[in-house]
């Protein structure tokens, strides 16, 4: 049930019914993380500063005190420094672009470039903290889609489809947690690519899921509390998802921020920089419970019976060819 902006079953509910299925959020969600990067946020981001300020207080970022280590804290006591540099790496980058006599963000900045000096610090770095997962970004596989496609096939004798391309993916061991897709640079605007891209990133999400929820039903654990997050950057904004299943599956809209392109909008880095905890807040949570997998492996277990066929992603629909008008008919 997509539960996002965009969904296009919200009309058939009244205002009151969607207000209450908005307000069901997971558990997973309910905790929030960023507060414990709060240091940071208060020391780079004063009112009314103008750039020679920002950069003074980015130049100070490392003199900032770690505060009293609470055992409820989701990184561990030696890894404030790798958060100072991870916010080093993030700030710095968009304080050069502002710096510059040509801004580059301002300047045909193309997707590679958004993405790779931008997107990635952010969201690959933040994820790469702790060092547990791995985080390829490009033209990634996500072969739980490869695996949906390809569950009935006798690939011996028939043709295997390929999976879904994800512009970032998240993994833990082989389970993939995170995806991630990215449309164009800051001023590259194609609705056809942006509206493709909310259309297959909930079913990638959705088969990444599916494979969590496997490997909880072969070690007879208890799958309620999983889910899979999606992210999704068109222009400047980026939006994070995240599917869950109760009696049906459930589609999340958890927050959207835009990034700056100059220094006007730099306090939008905030929001930036929490939600950027947040995700790892969750994917940290998730990997926890692997963890109990793991730990509590019995040995040699006979698994229960494949799921069955409800677990099915709904398939792309074909693409039909635009239609286009002739030149000089119905000319009078």
């Amino acid at each position: 049930m997509d539960l996002s902006p965009s969904s296009k079953i919200k009309d058939e509910f009244s205002y009151e019914q969607w207000s209450e299925f908005l307000k069901r959020r997971p558990d997973a969600v309910k905790k929030t993380y960023h507060h414990e990067i709060e240091p940071f946020i208060v020391h780079l981001f004063e009112k009314n500063m103008d750039l020679s300020q920002a950069r003074l207080k980015w130049y100070e970022l490392r003199s900032v005190v770690a505060p009293t280590y609470n055992n409820e804290f989701s990184y561990a006591e030696n890894d404030w420094e790798k958060i100072k540099r991870w916010i080093e790496r993030v700030i710095g980058q968009f304080l050069d672009a502002f710096e510059s006599s040509r801004n580059p963000l301002q300047n045909n900045c193309l997707e590679r470039e958004w993405t790779g000096d931008y997107i990635i610090p952010l969201i690959q770095g933040v994820l790469k903290l702790d060092g547990i997962c791995s985080i390829p970004w490009g033209e990634i596989s996500v072969l739980a889609t490869q695996r949906r496609r390809n569950n009935e096939k006798d690939i011996n004798i028939e043709k295997v489809t390929r999976s879904h391309l994800a512009d970032l993916l998240c993994k833990y061991e082989q389970y993939e947690i995170v995806c991630g897709l990215i449309c164009g640079g800051p001023h590259f605007y194609d609705l056809t690519k942006h509206s493709s891209d909310q259309f297959n990133l909930p079913r990638m999400m959705k088969d990444m899921f599916d494979d969590l929820e496997l490997k909880f039903l072969y070690s007879g654990k208890d799958g309620s509390q999983l889910y899979t997050i999606g992210i999704q950057t068109y222009m400047t904004e980026v939006s994070v998802y995240l599917i869950e299943k109760r009696e049906v599956y459930f589609l999340h809209h958890l927050k959207s921020f835009n990034l700056p392109l100059s220094f006007s909008a730099y306090q939008s880095l905030k929001g930036a920089l929490r939600v950027a905890w947040n995700i790892r807040g969750l994917v940290n949570s998730l990997i926890r419970k692997f963890d109990i997998i793991f730990d509590n492996n019995d040995g040699f277990k006979t698994p229960p019976p494949r799921v069955s066929d409800n677990k099915k992603t709904q398939e792309t629909p074909p693409k039909q060819p635009k239609k286009k008008e002739k030149k000089g008919k119905n000319r009078e």
